[in-house]
């Protein structure tokens, strides 16, 4: 799907057509992991937002993955951009000690 000209003005391709794919076939949730992306789907397009931390959080409890901190670093090594807050948040939330407790 085409994304809304105005919508693609304001972010990337990928994140613009995420939004508005999801919101054409009424998505219950779309990932997506750009502050502004998520911003925009949430408040304009009223969808749930998750992001990769978010998912990996869920993939713990759901007893699929071991532990969360250890990919999160390894995306954060690749160049993939997590706030330090973000990765404390998530690994509180997977039931797992944040870096500032270390």
């Amino acid at each position: 799907m085409k994304p809304d000209p105005l919508l693609a003005a304001e972010l990337g391709a990928g994140e613009a057509a995420v939004i508005a794919s999801a919101y054409q076939i009424g998505a219950r949730l779309v990932l997506l992991d750009d502050r502004k992306a998520r911003r925009i789907a949430m408040g304009a397009y009223k969808l749930r937002v998750i992001g990769s931390a978010g998912v990996l959080v869920f993939a713990k409890r759901a007893g699929a993955i071991p532990a969360v901190r250890p990919l999160l670093d390894a995306m954060i090594d690749r160049g993939y951009y997590l706030s330090q807050r973000l990765v404390d948040q998530a690994t509180i939330a997977a039931g797992e000690a944040p870096r500032s407790a270390e």
